[in-house]
């Protein structure tokens, strides 16, 4: 009767260690699974604060561009000139009005992509302003960046933003009625602003355009510049000028 008892007592404490054994491993799942979502919630944490993408981990600590600043030219009306004798000079006026308007959004685009997209005066890369050029004219433009956008050299600059800028049209109409060419005469003017320093760029000149595959493409221009740079009790002109 007594024999049996510490037999039966080291089988019930076997049995009891036998089950702690077996249920330890069960825990460090659950241990290596928890880490990993806290891991996961810090790191999901960092990127919604941070704004996500390309810093540390992926994740950007910030954005120094600059956004690119609103531009239209203000228009002025000018002339309409038909190439038709004796022709009909109401119907030419409302022939030119959607292509004078056509022509001076197209103005806008190109200044604001040769003077003002961060994207591009940063870099020193007019590829999208080059595009609004013929094949012809694209290539006599590409050897004058530095006159006909604000320039290769002007990265340290903050900020570039538009001052009052002007444009006037000139539409040649054929004898359909039919507007041939448009003549966009220009004064822009933008301000660049590095510390204590500003830049004034100062650009006039024309820019001639006709439908190349029903776009209104520039095909010559003839631009001179004035700009001006300093502090506010000095300036220095310069003015380069250049045509096709």
């Amino acid at each position: 009767m007594f024999g049996g008892a510490p037999e039966r007592r080291y089988a019930r404490r076997a049995l009891a260690e036998g089950q702690h054994a077996q249920s330890s491993p069960r825990k460090t799942p659950l241990f290596i699974i928890g880490g990993i979502a806290a891991v996961a919630a810090l790191v999901a944490a960092i990127f919604v604060f941070t704004g996500g993408g390309d810093g540390p981990l992926g994740i950007p600590l910030g954005n120094d561009t600059p956004e690119t600043p609103e531009f239209a030219f203000k228009v002025q009306k000018g002339p309409v000139v038909t190439t038709a004798e004796g022709a009909d000079q109401q119907k030419a006026v409302a022939a030119a009005e959607p292509a004078s308007k056509a022509v001076t959004a197209v103005l806008d685009t190109f200044f604001t992509e040769a003077f003002l997209d961060p994207a591009n005066w940063q870099e020193g890369d007019y590829e999208e302003a080059m595009q609004i050029f013929s094949a012809d004219a694209r290539a006599e433009a590409e050897q004058q960046l530095e006159l006909l956008t604000a320039g290769t050299e002007v990265s340290g600059l903050e900020t570039i933003r538009p001052m009052a800028s002007t444009v006037k049209t000139e539409v040649l109409v054929d004898p359909k009625n039919v507007p041939a060419s448009v003549i966009g005469i220009v004064k822009f003017q933008a301000s660049g602003v590095e510390g204590s320093q500003r830049f004034v760029f100062n650009s006039k000149g024309q820019y001639t355009l006709q439908k190349i595959d029903g776009d209104w493409t520039i095909v010559s221009f003839s631009v001179s510049r004035a700009d001006k740079e300093g502090t506010a009790g000095s300036a220095t002109p310069s003015s380069p000028e250049a045509s096709s």
